[in-house]
């Protein structure tokens, strides 16, 4: 299993084990099934991608060794309508639920024999289906088809045929299924799976259900559909208009359905699921996660660690559950994003460099930029509106803001959010819960007060640079520019000590504010040196020369307004020299002698001199 690759397949058999925790539901509703008395249908209800085929599957699977008969007939609407066939999926399902009883080895002669006389029947009826009347008819009510068209005056030969057949259809399948459980033991039934029926036009799903209430529901027969409420509700909207559908919605849908069955989604086990995923399982001896036997070796994160505590997935559940939720198909799509992140991440040696931040917190940095990286993309893929707005301008000033529900509300990223979902408070409610959340990741948790410091923000910088996702400067241009500063600094034969002050020095202009993907970009502009640019516009340079390995210069639009704008503390790291050097640039920046002073104040001094350039 790769964390980069996750296939958007349902479970496909019973596992006691399933991160989810749906087997217990499984094992539940087969006795129900086994059990209960027929004909009765079961209507597994829940949202696309929430697990229904899983459970289906599951159930399936659970069904075979038990003591009762109970032969599983799984009908995929999808199939057809891929075919193009739509129109016509009532008769399709009538035939292969028939072809499918003929087809069991434990069909008696008898019952084959009938079945075959069914299927004749089934193709005459749908040789017959031309007039468009009767298309719209069939799978609803047959009976008060033939009435209506009686009324009408507009019977045809054609028509009478075609409703005799459906009106005889279901005595023909009592009998059909009588002769099937004419030597099976007793309480033995046919267990009917309808799936994929919210991948239909909802008027042609609410069609199939009705076909099954009015042509198949005979003793004997269970019917297990996986279909929401809601399918039903615009199916009815569709065929009979929106004021039928508030009169009539919900009792179209108890008539069809006996048994309502909701997907447990607000039960599901999102923590070791989205583990799971990730490639960890949980050791409950060790009381911890550990590195799953069919995880990939080349999963980057799975390389690197040794351990994730409870902790973590718990975080990582948060972080599920206010972006993407507990849909699993979901979920799965912010692994896979998650995994093309990680790769791009170690591409630009994103992980060396995180390995070597000295982080403040009591987790590992493994820990710490997975979580990272994981939550942007959740949230990324559910809120990419917002996503922009906190790239505009990553911070820790920014963070605490979208903690603040009146802050979102002033926000025109969140109307454009409001425009796309059904209630955007709750919404609001969920992305101030994200941002708790990563508030508290980041947080040191020595810190009298819940607030992220600059330090401890560096690695959302980290991760927002060396994954490109502001689309600006990777990683990578810094280790051309440390490349370019080391080869001079050799060939000048620099010795050991002052090349770890200049590394040191480097170090500390990439992560300042010259340093920032969303502020500065670095581009090579040929022998000894690279130019920084602010959207687009030359704001300085760095270059090398054999006798100063390193020199960082700034491009003001006038020095004497840059000198006058200066702090009076600021002014003896900098000196105006001109342009006659590699790069942009007309005032230097003494680096290594801001990097000698208390790191805020050298910082602060970068910092200074940024805000001056680029306003």
């Amino acid at each position: 299993m790769s964390v980069t690759n996750l296939i958007d397949q349902p479970v496909e058999q019973y596992d006691e084990e399933e991160p989810l925790g749906l087997s217990k539901y499984a094992s539940a509703l087969t006795d129900f099934i086994v059990d209960c008395e027929t004909p009765i249908t079961i209507g597994i209800q829940g949202d696309w991608g929430v697990g229904k085929t899983s459970l289906l599957n599951m159930v399936d699977d659970q069904l075979v060794p038990k003591p009762k008969t109970t032969p599983v007939i799984y009908f995929n609407t999808w199939q057809y309508a891929q075919l193009d066939q739509e129109d016509h999926l009532t008769v399709a399902m009538l035939h292969d639920i028939v072809r499918r009883i003929e087809d069991l080895r434990s069909a008696p002669p008898s019952a084959r024999e009938k079945a075959g006389e069914m299927m004749k029947n089934v193709g005459k009826m749908a040789a017959n289906m031309g007039n468009q009347m009767v298309k719209n008819k069939v799978g609803i009510d047959a009976k008060k088809a033939m009435e209506e068209t009686e009324t009408n005056g507009e019977m045809t030969p054609g028509f009478l045929q075609v409703v005799n057949m459906m009106v005889d259809y279901k005595q023909q399948f009592r009998e059909l299924v009588e002769a099937f459980m004419e030597d099976k033991i007793e309480g033995s039934r046919f267990v009917i799976m309808i799936d994929d029926l919210d991948r239909i036009r909802p008027a042609r799903a609410l069609d199939l259900l009705s076909s099954v209430k009015n042509f198949l529901d005979v003793p004997h027969c269970v019917f297990v559909l996986a279909v929401d409420y809601s399918v039903i509700q615009r199916g009815v909207e569709e065929k009979l208009g929106s004021d039928e559908r508030k009169q009539h919605g919900k009792s179209y849908f108890d008539k069809i359905i006996q048994v309502p069955f909701n997907m447990p989604v607000s039960s599901y086990q999102v923590d070791e699921y989205a583990m799971s995923l990730l490639g960890w399982t949980w050791d409950e001896e060790g009381e911890k996660y550990v590195r799953s036997e069919d995880a990939d070796e080349d999963d980057l994160y799975l390389n690197r660690h040794v351990k994730i505590k409870r902790r973590t997935a718990r975080e990582i559940e948060n972080l599920v559950c206010t972006t993407v939720g507990k849909n699993p198909r979901s979920i799965k799509r912010a692994v896979n994003y998650y995994g093309l992140l990680s790769r791009v991440f170690d591409t630009n040696n994103g992980h060396e460099r995180a390995r070597r931040r000295n982080i403040r917190t009591d987790r590992s940095w493994q820990s710490l930029y997975l979580e990272l990286m994981f939550g942007f993309a959740c949230f990324q893929l559910s809120y990419p509106e917002l996503f922009e707005h906190f790239l505009r301008d990553p911070s820790p000033q920014r963070l605490h803001k979208l903690q603040d529900l009146d802050h979102l509300d002033r926000l025109s990223a969140t109307e454009k959010i409001a425009e796309r979902v059904s209630d955007i408070e709750d919404v609001k409610s969920d992305i101030t819960a994200f941002f708790d959340q990563l508030v508290d990741i980041l947080d040191d948790d020595e810190d009298e007060e819940w607030e992220v410091t600059a330090d401890e923000f560096k690695p959302v910088l980290d991760v927002i640079r060396d994954t490109n996702l502001a689309g600006g400067t990777g990683g990578d241009v810094w280790d051309q520019i440390g490349a370019m500063v080391e080869e001079v600094a050799d060939r000048a034969g620099t010795g050991e000590e002052e090349l770890d002050e200049i590394r040191e020095a480097l170090s500390f202009l990439e992560h300042s504010k010259w340093g920032h993907p969303l502020h500065v970009e670095a581009k090579d502009s040929g022998t000894h040196s690279f130019n920084l640019y602010w959207h687009e516009e030359p704001v300085g340079a760095i270059s090398s020369i054999q006798g100063n390995p390193l020199r960082f210069y700034v491009a003001p639009d006038s020095e004497e307004s840059f000198l006058e704008s200066l702090s009076e503390a600021s002014e003896e790291y900098v000196e105006v020299v001109g342009e006659s050097h590699y790069g942009k640039g007309s005032v230097r920046v003494h680096l290594r002698d801001l990097v000698d002073l208390n790191r805020n104040q050298g910082q602060g001094v970068l910092k200074e001199i940024h805000e001056i350039i680029v306003n």
